[in-house]
């Protein structure tokens, strides 16, 4: 008899419940299941299913993984808490690149990147293998990063019945593995290594814009993706279209198509240059056309500045109409935006999100605050930047925090200063919010489509609803009773930067949650 495997979707959970990005399904877990079902009985639930089954339902199963990004790790260590001692326990996801994860959850292993080739040789050794942390009481030992696989998993598309929720939700399927930013930051990293001007990985060509001799990784600095999942690769056409058909059989109605940078997709194998080639238009257009024309609502994720014009944006704009889209500005200092490594020009962003938003797409801007290297000087740059790219049409201006990412460029650095310990970080934090609350007045008013979906966590009387092409949750008054069905609303004033409030108009359809809910894959949860 086969062991049994239980795959945790912990992603965002944090301390028990996700607060944030609640209407997106990631792809990972759904991938290391599959990747797995051959050899193992293999079942798939989320965090917050388990919590409502009972942490103790991780008993029955020979091996538990959790999936996890930085901050999850005390979820991960709650369901290893309730295994048995001979339980084999892994992690995977963001989170685990950080060898300190292993021993705040008590995993026996961490999978680093790409699991393709790494889980099913750890499930069958038990020890350490070619990337996986493995812990050998408090101590971790790292046989060293395995090259990385062209494989991709070939995805089972009925591991989306694990999420009660897809049905409103953006379930995002993989398209490019890795990241072709070959560039490094030319910051002082904290142990003394420094960027010596070879010029490798803005001038190199092919693999040779991969090697640095100062051993910097690839990439913006805050990012880990390029070094830990490598240049970036397409997955194949045929594959994408198999498993965005088979979510929409199983009742998915948005799909994102997911990768560090969508207009990398059939561009090179194995890209490490950020700017050449340009955009391969007949794979997008193929890839569009054919995913386009099985999903109600189709988004893609991220754009870099560098490789988008003209003929590019019209495509997106003709199969993603009216849909959010993602561009990384991160500072308004052009002199930081390229020692932080990134491998486009503030002008360059700022032309994207207006030509984003001229062909019908709703441009997100996306920055940093508390990045190394900032200054008041960037600070007030950034807000300029900020204020400039509403102006060209961004709808939303999104702000993060800096905070370390192991196998990153800047993993060892401090977090940033928080707005209410540093006047730059306050600055940046401040303007962000005043602009999206201008920009969601500008809404009140208007009418859009929305999935009620849940009810609000913090006032159980009412619902949320979830915009069906994207942006902020709409909360409406005494509308639980409409969970699960899909909406025409009103927007009637501005609740937060990041909720506003709203009325029914119309109900446009009733969906069938109980029946979406009842088909699970057999497992043993519950």
């Amino acid at each position: 008899m086969s062991q049994s495997v239980l795959v945790v979707d912990a992603l965002g959970a944090g301390k028990g419940c996700r607060t944030r990005s609640r209407d997106v399904i990631g792809a990972g877990p759904r991938t290391v299941a599959s990747l797995l079902e051959n050899d193992y009985e293999v079942s798939l639930i989320t965090y917050e299913d388990l919590q409502k089954l009972g942490l103790n339902n991780v008993m029955d199963y020979d091996i538990v993984g959790v999936s996890i990004m930085t901050g999850d790790e005390r979820a991960a260590r709650r369901v290893f808490d309730h295994t048995w001692p001979q339980t084999f326990r892994f992690i995977g996801g963001p989170g685990a690149a950080d060898p300190n994860a292993l021993l705040k959850t008590g995993a026996d292993a961490a999978v680093i990147g790409e699991a393709e080739e790494t889980l099913p040789e750890l499930l069958e050794e038990r020890g350490p293998v070619r990337g996986v942390c493995f812990r050998r009481g408090t101590e971790v030992d790292f046989p060293g990063p395995r090259p990385i696989s062209r494989r991709f998993t070939r995805v089972n598309p009925e591991y989306i019945r694990a999420y009660s929720n897809r049905w409103a939700a953006r379930v995002y399927v993989e398209i490019v593995r890795g990241c072709s930013n070959s560039c490094r930051t030319t910051l002082e990293l904290p142990d003394g290594r420094k960027c010596s001007g070879c010029g490798n990985c803005r001038e190199g060509e092919g693999g040779e814009r991969w090697e640095c001799p100062e051993g910097i990784p690839p990439g913006c600095g805050f990012c880990s993706v390029p070094s830990i999942f490598g240049p970036a690769r397409s997955r194949p056409l045929n594959e994408v279209v198999r498993e965005v058909r088979g979510l929409v059989r199983e009742g998915v109605r948005r799909v994102v198509l997911s990768a560090s940078d969508v207009l990398d997709y059939g561009r090179d194998d194995l890209l490490t240059d950020p700017r050449t080639p340009l955009p391969n238009v007949e794979a997008l257009r193929r890839l569009l056309r054919r995913t386009s024309k099985h999903v109600d609502v189709l988004f893609v994720e991220n754009v870099k500045a560098c490789l988008l014009n003209r003929e590019v944006a019209e495509l997106l704009g003709e199969y993603c109409r009216g849909t959010s889209v993602s561009v990384g500005v991160e500072t308004g200092d052009p002199r930081l935006l390229r020692a932080i490594g990134k491998p486009y020009t503030l002008k360059e962003a700022l032309r994207a999100i207006r030509t984003l938003r001229r062909v019908g797409l709703r441009p997100h801007a996306y920055f940093v605050y508390g990045l190394p290297g900032q200054t008041m000087r960037s600070a007030k740059l950034t807000v300029k930047a900020m204020k400039r790219a509403v102006e060209m049409g961004a709808e939303k201006i999104t702000v993060y925090r800096f905070r370390p990412i192991p196998a990153s460029a800047f993993g060892d650095f401090p977090p940033g200063p928080s707005p209410r310990n540093d006047e730059a970080s306050r600055l940046i934090a401040d303007t962000a919010r005043r602009l999206n609350e201008a920009l969601k007045r500008r809404m009140v008013g208007k009418r859009i489509r929305v999935y009620v979906a849940e009810p609000d966590l913090r006032h159980p009387r009412d619902a949320i609803g979830w915009p069906v092409k994207g942006g902020p949750k709409v909360r409406l008054k005494g509308s639980r009773e409409l969970v699960g069905t899909e909406c025409e609303v009103e927007i009637t004033g501005v609740v937060s930067d990041k909720v506003v409030s709203g009325k029914v108009v119309k109900i446009l359809e009733e969906i069938d949650v109980e029946a979406l809910e009842g088909r699970g894959i057999p497992s043993r949860v519950g």
